[in-house]
This record gives structure tokens, sequence and C-alpha cells, in this order.
């Protein structure tokens, strides 16, 4: 929170006449809010994604029972990336989509394998 205010980010344009590049991927909603805000350093990045996660969550009511935690609704992305500053920059699909303990959205990975050799002269 800043001053007791408490900023989230959101959107809720998905490929609409207003905003017909609108996907509802939070990580681009984050990117853009952190490039508007000159918020990209390591600390504000950190910040900037609790704007998307657990602000968001506290503006619903959710505060207490939100996060990693026993007794949680376990609803959660995970990605491959293994820093913020990966996932921010990929801005990547969730490798799985987690709801309620369960699995309900796989994404696989791309997989290139190259069968030809190359000969330089």
């Amino acid at each position: 929170m800043t001053k007791n205010i408490n900023i989230c980010i959101a959107h809720d344009d998905i490929q609409t006449p207003f905003y017909p590049f609108g996907d509802g991927n939070m990580l681009r909603a984050a990117f853009m809010g952190a490039h508007l805000a000159h918020m990209t350093g390591e600390e504000p990045v950190k910040r900037v994604l609790s704007m998307i996660t657990e602000r968001p969550a506290a503006a619903f009511g959710k505060g207490k029972a939100y996060g990693i935690q026993e007794r949680s609704e376990a609803n959660f992305l995970l990605f491959e990336e293994r820093t913020i500053r990966e996932l921010m920059l990929n801005q990547s699909v969730p490798r799985y989509v987690i709801r309620r303990g369960k699995v309900i959205a796989e994404t696989i990975p791309a997989y290139t394998k190259w069968g030809c050799s190359l000969q330089l002269m």
C-alpha cells in the first residue's frame, strides 16, 4: 500500500473495439504499468507484480486467505522463468494454471530440433 491507498493494475478489454490487442494477460498490464510509472528497478518491479497479485486479492477481501499457506485455495499460475526480471521481460504464458489444486490448463513448451548440418566455406 502507498499512503494507505491500495493500488492495483487490471484490465478487462479482451479484443474489443476499444482495445483490440487485449488478451487478458495481466503480465502485459504490469509490464506497461512498470514503464508508465518508471518502476523498472528490481524492488519497484516487485511492487508492480504485487499490483496484479496480492493487492487485488486484498481489494476483493481475500487478503488473509491469499498466498501460499495452509488452507488457501491453491489457485496459481506456474511459469518457467526463474526470476522476476525474466517473467516481466518474457511475459510468457504460464506452464500450468492451477485452480483449487488441480491443473486446469497446461502449455506444452515449444521444441525445435534442427536436423541439418551447416558447413561454412
